[in-house]
C-alpha cells in the first residue's frame, strides 16, 4: 500500500548554485494515526486507528530507506493512479533528493534534503508550493490493541519503506496523514476550496458540492431578505424602538390624565402650589406670578433676588437650588397660604426678619458644637441627701 504523509518545508537555505537546501521530519514513531475506513479497504468503518510502532519506524531497514530518496514535483502518477518510483520512472520525476544522513529526533525521523530544479525552487520561494508529502509503502496488520501511550488502535503498520518526497501545494491529507491503495484506490476527482485544488473520492466530491450549493442558496436567501428590508427603508430594530417609545408616551399620558382627574391629587397639587406662591410673595412682595408654574415661580424669585450676571447660565436645577437657599428661614403663616388658595392674592402674608433667624440658627449651631466637644468630659454625680 502507498502512504503519503504531510511534512512542512522547514529550515531552508538558498545556495549560491540556486539549489534549495533544507531539513524535514519524514516519519513519526510510537503514535496512533486516524484514517478513513474506505482508504484502507474497509468502507464499513468510518475511522480506522493505525498504530505506528517505534521499532518499525526506527528500524535499521526503515531508516535506511529514508536516505537518498528522490524528491518530485507532486506525487508521480500514471494512468490516473499514484505510483512508486523505480529505475524506469526515476528520470522523468526527479527534482532533488534527500541526503544519506538520516537521524532520529525524539519521536521523528529527520532528513536533510536538496531541491535542485529551478522551477520547483521558484515555486517554493513564491509560496505556490510550501509543503512536502512523504510517499512510502507499508503492510497493514489488522488487530485491536492499546499503544504504550494508552491509545487504542485497530491496525498496526509494519515494514515501513520510504520511496520519494513530493513538493505539493497542500498535502492531500491536510494536517492528517493520507493513505491511498495503488491497486484498489477509487478514482480521485478534483475539487477547489479556498483557492487550493484537492483530490477527493467521488463521494467526498459529491458531498462537497452539496454543501457548497446549500451555502450558496443560504447566502442568496439572506441577500434577498436583506434587500427587502433595505427597500422598505425600515429596520426591525427601528420599528421596535418606535413602538417602545410610543408605549412609554402612552403610559405617561395615561398617568397624567389619571392625576388630572383625581380630586385628591388635584387638592394636593393646589395646596403645594398655594404654599409656593405664598412663600414667593413673602420673599419678594408684589412679585407677579400669574400663569407661572412651579419652575417659573422659583426662577422669578431668584431673578428678583440676585443680580442678572449672577444667574447667567443657570439651569432649571440651579434655579431650584438657589430658590431653596434663599427661602431658607422664610416662614409663611397658614392663613396666608389659605388666602392664596382662596383668591390668589397676597393678603395676610407675614414675613419675618431673615437676619434674626440666621443669627439664632448660628447661635444654636455653636452651642451644639460645644456640647459635642465637651461630651467626653466626666461629670461629677449630683450630691444626694
Amino acid at each position: 500500500m502507498i502512504f503519503t504523509d504531510r511534512l512542512p518545508v522547514t529550515r531552508t537555505k538558498k545556495l549560491a548554485s540556486g539549489y534549495l537546501a533544507g531539513v524535514a521530519r519524514v516519519a513519526r514513531g510510537g503514535n496512533v494515526q486516524n484514517y478513513r475506513g474506505d482508504e484502507l479497504g474497509r468502507p464499513d468503518l468510518s475511522v480506522v486507528r493505525v498504530y505506528r510502532p517505534e521499532d518499525e519506524v526506527f528500524s535499521d531497514e526503515a531508516m535506511r530507506s529514508f536516505a537518498s530518496m528522490t524528491m518530485t514535483d507532486d506525487h508521480p502518477v500514471k494512468d490516473g493512479q499514484g505510483i512508486l518510483l523505480d529505475a524506469e520512472t526515476w528520470r522523468g520525476h526527479t527534482r532533488g533528493h534527500t541526503s544519506p544522513k538520516v537521524t532520529r529526533d525524539g519521536e521523528y525521523v529527520e532528513v536533510e534534503f536538496l531541491l535542485m530544479d529551478a522551477d520547483i525552487v521558484s515555486a517554493v520561494e513564491r509560496g505556490d508550493k510550501r509543503e512536502l508529502s512523504m510517499g512510502y509503502t507499508s503492510e497493514l496488520v489488522w488487530g485491536d490493541g492499546v499503544s504504550p501511550k494508552g491509545e487504542k488502535y485497530d491496525a498496526t503498520m509494519k515494514t515501513i519503506r520510504g520511496n520519494h518526497v513530493a513538493v505539493v501545494k497542500a498535502a492531500r491529507g491536510g494536517s492528517e496523514l493520507k493513505i491511498g491503495d495503488s491497486e484498489e484506490r477509487k478514482p480521485m476527482q478534483k475539487i477547489l476550496f479556498d483557492g487550493i485544488e484537492y483530490e477527493a473520492t467521488p463521494q467526498t466530491a459529491q458531498l462537497f458540492a452539496t454543501v457548497q450549493k446549500r451555502i450558496t442558496d443560504a447566502q442568496a436567501a439572506t441577500e434577498k431578505v436583506q434587500a427587502l428590508l433595505d427597500a422598505s427603508g425600515v429596520k426591525v430594530k427601528e420599528l421596535q424602538d418606535a413602538l417602545d417609545k410610543a408605549n412609554a408616551e402612552k403610559t405617561a399620558l395615561e398617568t397624567k390624565l389619571a392625576d388630572a382627574t383625581n380630586p385628591a391629587k388635584l387638592a394636593d397639587a393646589a395646596k403645594v402650589h398655594g404654599e409656593l406662591v405664598a412663600k414667593a410673595t413673602a420673599m419678594v412682595p408684589g412679585i407677579k406670578l400669574d400663569g407661572l408654574d412651579a419652575a417659573g415661580i422659583r426662577k422669578a424669585v431668584v431673578d428678583a433676588k440676585l443680580p442678572a450676571e449672577k444667574v447667567k447660565g443657570y439651569t432649571v436645577a440651579t434655579y431650584d437650588a438657589a430658590f431653596d437657599i434663599l427661602a431658607d428661614g422664610v416662614v409663611v403663616a397658614q392663613d396666608s397660604i389659605a388666602a392664596v388658595l382662596r383668591d390668589g392674592g397676597t393678603s395676610g402674608v407675614k414675613t419675618f426678619d431673615l437676619a434674626t433667624l440666621q443669627r439664632d440658627a448660628e447661635t444654636a449651631q455653636r452651642e451644639r458644637n460645644a456640647e459635642i466637644q465637651n461630651a467626653y468630659k466626666h461629670k461629677e454625680p449630683a450630691a444626694t441627701q
